[in-house]
């Protein structure tokens, strides 16, 4: 029986280790303080990763693969060959007979709920007038609009045992809620990045494409250490777009193993923690609802150090953002980088404020 097999780090040992330890002393105490203490750090650090893309380089170029699409598996088949090996995967039509992606379109969605304050490309607007300019075709993308927090009737719009079921079998897992995503093909591609959450990805309505890379290849990337649980590539200089390859000026890519696939109505991607991915969206227009949690035992099994760097995140604390996840992620990142600045900030604090008890009692009622 075929069993999908998670690519290796091609890294020698001591250079994995030695590039680990820069991102511990980088993430604790910055870049630019280490360069002015240790001025040999920049041409040392350079050293080591023109050996390490030396290595990777030796290896013939791999082309991106598909990503496995699965229909019907088990639980167990899911877990053993996907959620433990940190492979992602489609399960294809999994949702296709909920509600969501029956009933839901910017229609439905702009006359139930348009009166909500949401936080889109082009700042605070009502949810009706947002969803008005996607439909026009314009740029509003809605990355954190919390509609399941804000509305939990619409809970019942999705299988939440079905999705609880598939979560890790360890005992602890902490729940991180829902982020609901709305655009459309005008809507600028996600940074590629990677997180400590799981995911299950329901693609309600439009396509989307999405790439992925193995976490063991995360020194490709090189990722700035930012105190924060959220890692993306550098964007103070140009960067390789893995939908618009070219390998030219970015040579090492041609070496790095990865997968794709495109989301169709209906389908729920697992997306795996620590796992590097970037998105864009493909109709017009697009809705998707990720459902996210964090398995500590997983996350140290899988990324160490990147769990370990998680534990010592400031930008927010650790502490916060699984505190206070499940009641909106836009609320966790608006109170630490913007905080009360924002205008329109309390009013949006409230909207959630007065739906969070309603959302969490609904919650445990689906899940009796």
């Amino acid at each position: 029986m075929f069993r999908p097999t998670k690519p290796k780090s091609p890294f020698g040992r001591a250079d994995r280790l030695q590039y680990g330890l820069d991102q511990v002393t980088q993430h604790l105490f910055g870049s630019d303080r280490l360069n002015k203490i240790f001025k040999s750090r920049p041409l040392r650090r350079r050293q080591l990763l023109d050996r390490m893309y030396s290595s990777l380089k030796a290896s013939e170029p791999i082309p991106l693969q598909p990503v496995d699409r699965v229909k019907d598996i088990s639980i167990a088949d899911f877990r053993r060959d996907y959620q433990k090996t940190g492979i992602p995967v489609v399960l294809e039509g999994a949702a296709l007979d909920w509600p969501c992606c029956k009933t839901w379109n910017l229609s439905f969605l702009s006359e139930k709920h348009g009166d909500d304050l949401v936080l889109g490309d082009r700042g605070f607007s009502t949810l009706k007038a947002s969803l008005s300019r996607i439909e026009s075709g314009f740029n509003d993308y809605l990355r954190f609009y919390a509609l399941l927090q804000r509305h939990p009737e619409r809970l019942c719009d999705l299988d939440l045992k079905w999705l609880r079921a598939r979560r890790n079998s360890s005992s602890i897992n902490i729940d991180q809620g829902f982020q609901t995503f709305i655009g459309n093909s005008a809507s600028p591609t996600t940074h590629l990045h990677n997180a400590n959450d799981a995911n299950l990805f329901i693609q309600v309505t439009g396509e989307k494409h999405w790439i992925f890379y193995p976490s063991a290849f995360t020194s490709a990337i090189d990722p700035p250490a930012t105190r924060s649980e959220y890692r993306t590539h550098r964007t103070d200089e140009p960067f390789f777009d893995p939908f618009a390859p070219n390998y030219d000026a970015f040579p090492v890519f041609k070496h790095v193993p990865g997968w794709e696939t495109v989301l169709k109505p209906g389908d729920v991607l697992w997306n795996p923690p620590y796992v590097w991915h970037t998105v864009r969206n493909l109709s017009d227009p697009t809705i998707g609802v990720g459902y996210r949690w964090v398995c500590p035992t997983d996350c140290f099994r899988r990324e160490p150090l990147y769990a370990f760097l998680d534990c010592l995140a400031t930008t927010p604390p650790i502490w916060k953002s699984l505190r206070q996840s499940d009641r909106g992620f836009l609320l966790v990142l608006l109170q630490h980088f913007e905080g009360h600045r924002l205008p329109r900030y309390e009013e949006f604090n409230s909207q959630l404020n007065a739906s969070y008890k309603e959302y969490r009692a609904m919650k445990k009622r689906l899940l009796k």
